[in-house]
């Protein structure tokens, strides 16, 4: 056994070495794309193997994930069953996130009206000091709350997809970060409202206060807990993997263009990239002939028809309820105005190249509850 090891050794440097030789050669007759073709030629077994990996890799990923965050389904292994155990556990917690929420909202409520706890949203609250001095609240909401699995995968990042990590009151502290609040005066805007300080006949005088409670978005929420750009595209990633896993909303939406091909003209995908200009890009951009006709890709209603010169140019915005709006940017015609009722399939508009563009494309942009998203998922 050891003599034919010697001779595969042997074999191995021998062949090492003509690859060398052949890539060297072919360098200083044709430059690196020679080099480029003999080192293919000789190690073109191992290059597939490699490809193959970096192909696959999403694709490992996108199985791998639900397992790593949600645990596995049955397993004689005890770690791995208590894995499964504290799996469902945070599931659970992540379940009641939104009353998690509602709780610190409550408590921003309280600890700002003097511990009154009041709802004020509607009737508004007073409190009263020592010197008569009485403040009354109006709360007044902004945004809505964080979809779920949006919480689940900016959680995930905060813990680094470590379930022991994951307790309730984790969770609880994480769902504070989702949550904002100032306060202010009360403002006169019309002769009709009144003061924001009144004095009674009695002496006794009212200050009124507006305390502004907002929800927070996910890119909000990345950027206050110091997200680095890995951790944001872990964290889109993650949350790409939950919405298709849960096909609540895959394919929902129509084609964009009655070309079926037209995915092969798409240009710039969703996510960071360094051209035209480095920065993260919330849509895809497809590639068409100026004047080719753009279709709703689901019944709606128009709420923007803009022809700006600027920014996204010419653009359409459709609202399709249920907290989902779509955009169509850089077009060269609006064939639809605000207000306008229109059925998926629609001409809506032209491609063009309005705004800030290179060329000739759409830009399409999918909105869940005022976030954009990957729109890969929801389209056909």
């Amino acid at each position: 056994m050891a003599k034919k090891n010697g001779l595969e050794v042997a074999g191995n440097l021998a062949h090492l070495a003509k690859a060398l030789y052949d890539i060297i050669k072919a360098f200083m007759q044709g430059g690196w794309a020679a080099a480029a073709l003999q080192a293919l030629k000789h190690y073109w077994p191992q290059i597939l193997v490699i490809a193959l990996v970096l192909t696959l890799l999403p694709i490992i990923i996108f199985c791998c994930l639900p397992m790593m965050l949600f645990g596995y389904e049955s397993s004689t292994d005890t770690e791995i069953s208590a894995m499964t155990v504290q799996a469902e556990s945070v599931s659970g917690y992540y379940d009641n996130y939104e009353s998690y929420i509602d709780e610190w909202v409550e408590n921003i409520k309280s600890t700002v009206i003097d511990g009154e706890g009041q709802d004020t949203e509607t009737d508004g609250t007073t409190t009263e000091t020592e010197d008569t001095e009485t403040v009354e609240y109006e709360v007044v909401f902004t945004g809505s709350k964080i979809q779920k699995n949006w919480f689940i995968a900016l959680h995930a990042v905060t813990v680094e997809n470590d379930l022991n990590a994951a307790s309730e009151a984790d969770v609880k502290a994480f769902s504070q970060k989702c949550v904002s609040y100032t306060t202010r005066p009360a403002v006169q805007n019309t002769e009709s409202e009144t003061e924001s300080s009144e004095t009674t006949d009695d002496g006794e005088t009212t200050t009124k206060m507006i305390l502004d409670i907002y929800y927070r978005t996910p890119t909000e929420i990345m950027a206050d807990a110091g997200f680095t750009d890995s951790d944001e595209n872990w964290a889109r990633l993650i949350h790409k993997t939950l919405e298709m896993e849960n096909n609540s909303s895959v394919g929902v939406l129509g084609t964009l263009f009655s070309d079926s091909s037209w995915r092969d003209g798409i240009t710039s995908e969703y996510g960071y990239r360094t051209s035209p200009e480095p920065g993260f890009h919330y849509g895809i951009d497809i590639g068409k002939p100026m004047g080719t006709e753009i279709c709703a890709t689901k019944d709606g209603t128009v709420t923007s028809a803009v022809k700006g010169t600027t920014g996204y140019g010419y653009y359409i915005i459709l609202d399709h309820g249920e907290g989902i709006q779509t955009m169509y940017a850089h077009c060269s015609e609006l064939l639809v105005d605000v207000g306008d009722e229109v059925a998926k399939g629609d001409v809506i508009a032209k491609v063009g190249s309005t705004g800030n563009s290179t060329g000739p494309h759409c830009y399409f942009e999918v909105r869940i509850n005022g976030e954009q998203v990957d729109p890969a998922p929801y389209l056909p």
